[in-house]
């Protein structure tokens, strides 16, 4: 088999960038070679500079593999877009490979022709190849043609939104869409502080509070005859019980888990909102315009703004990027299932031996209390160790019960089921005519349909556990 690989890249490569590209592509061909179980390759490339001149060279010169060239239109006139040093490149590269294709032969009088020629030519290498690559800075497509909207293309063509790439420096600067990234990057960094807060404390108090019972059956089943010792385990059960109340009282104080939830929804909310940025879809949605949250409502101002003065929108680009969001939460509750499934049994399992256990102790102890009773046989079972285990037992059983409690899993994994139902039935309406006229305004109307979906997942997650009693009564 000979394995056909595209490119399609950013002809800005920041200096120093190059040679990491270089090896990331040369990477990445090996991968591909290991993955097809083949030697050879053929490489596709439009050969602008940049991506593609990168490419054609690991190409010939690390793997000795022919190039093909795709041209958006004949050489003379693709000629005119390069700059004389790029030119000599060009040429050197041209005069030893094979052009397999001319994508016109009209000469582009405008503008918009010459872009969609370059669009129609990355087309015809993802149609052409078994594999595509692409070097991207994850900006947004600000015409026809760039690599943003090959993506696109190629995304919908796999169907799938799981496309492979290379990051690169961003040739631009583009204000609101790091004011996005830092906002979901600043309050999920806050969401995940609250969370392990919060973790730390419920663990620490079942585990504290299982140690004093420990303790306390210890000392009540196996009394020792030091007084020391005695008061020893007296103390050490006081000190456990006191750090579980400090624990939770400040816990309570500080909030951990309130601040937790509301970090979490706040990330969720950038992380629609830069979907909706990308896709220049304006934003709706009541519910994503907090009055309360100043820098919620000015970036989703500014995505308004910026939707209803874009210049170009990518419907190709658009349906990449919503239909990114719905498989990333998709996975992300598969994950969870997956994860809550496992969890779920292995602490049922044990509750199951800690609950025989118990009955077993118990029936042992009556029958040999019995005997004693009735025929004054010597006890077979240590009236010690019924003592010791009556008491750790069931404070062992309630610990478990504790966590269950806490985690609430058969209720998330409801929510994490629905929300994949609910969000499977979008998935239908995103293969759609990217070229029809009424294509924006589908995509639009659905990525309301996702975000209700998704900020009504959080709602319910939120209602689970803010239903419940609070920290005392929890713990």
């Amino acid at each position: 088999m000979i394995l056909k690989v595209g490119i399609s890249g950013k002809r800005y490569i920041k200096k120093g960038e190059e040679i990491i590209v270089a090896e990331k592509i040369k990477q990445h061909l090996g991968a591909l070679l290991k993955k097809y179980n083949t030697s050879q390759l053929i490489g596709y490339t439009g050969l602008a500079i940049g991506a593609d001149t990168i490419f054609a060279k690991v190409v010939t010169e690390v793997f000795k593999q022919p190039l093909h060239v795709v041209l958006p239109f004949e050489r003379r006139e693709y000629e005119k877009d390069f700059n004389d040093d790029d030119l000599k490149t060009l040429k050197s590269i041209l005069d030893n490979t094979k052009v397999v294709g001319t994508i016109t032969a009209k000469i582009p009088l405008t503008s918009e022709e010459r872009n969609e020629a370059y669009f129609a030519a990355g087309k015809y290498i993802v149609d052409s190849c078994d594999e595509t690559l692409f070097v991207w800075d994850e900006l947004m497509p600000e015409g026809r043609g760039g690599t943003a909207e090959v993506i696109g293309y190629y995304s919908e063509k796999k169907g799938t939104s799981d496309v492979f790439y290379i990051k690169t420096s961003p040739a631009r600067e583009d204000p609101l869409n790091s004011q996005i990234e830092r906002g979901y990057g600043q309050a999920n960094k806050k969401a995940l502080k609250f969370r392990d807060s919060y973790k730390k404390v419920w663990r620490s108090a079942l585990l504290l509070g299982w140690v004093a019972v420990l303790i306390f059956s210890v000392n009540t089943a196996f009394p020792s005859e030091i007084e020391f010792l005695h008061w020893l385990a007296v103390g050490l059960e006081f000190l456990s019980v006191g750090i579980v109340y400090f624990l939770i009282s400040r816990a309570k104080k500080r909030n951990f888990h309130g601040k937790y939830l509301k970090e979490r929804i706040k990330a969720e909310k950038y992380r629609i909102l830069r979907c909706y940025y990308h896709s220049n879809a304006p934003v709706n949605i009541t519910s994503l315009n907090a009055k309360n949250e100043s820098t919620l409502s000015e970036t989703v101002k500014k995505i308004n703004d910026s939707s209803s003065n874009a210049k170009y929108k990518s419907n190709w680009y658009a349906n990449y990027v919503i239909k990114g969001l719905v498989e990333d939460q998709k996975q992300y509750h598969e994950n969870k299932i997956k994860e809550i499934g496992t969890k779920q049994d292995r602490y049922e399992r044990i509750k199951s031996v800690i609950k025989w256990s118990l009955f077993i102790n118990i029936t042992l102890h009556f029958i040999a209390s019995s005997n004693y009773f009735f025929f004054r046989w010597a006890e077979f079972y240590p009236v010690k160790l019924t003592v010791f285990l009556n008491i750790l037992l069931p404070a062992s059983y309630a610990a478990i019960e504790g966590i269950l409690y806490l985690q609430d899993w058969e209720v998330l994994k409801k929510h994490s089921q629905s929300v994949q139902k609910s969000l499977s039935d979008c998935e239908g309406p995103l293969s759609v005519d990217m070229e029809d006229a009424g294509c924006c305004n589908k995509q639009s109307e659905l990525l309301n349909r996702i975000s209700i979906i998704m900020l009504t997942d959080n709602e319910n997650w939120i209602a689970a556990f803010e239903n419940k009693s609070n920290y005392p009564t929890m713990l």
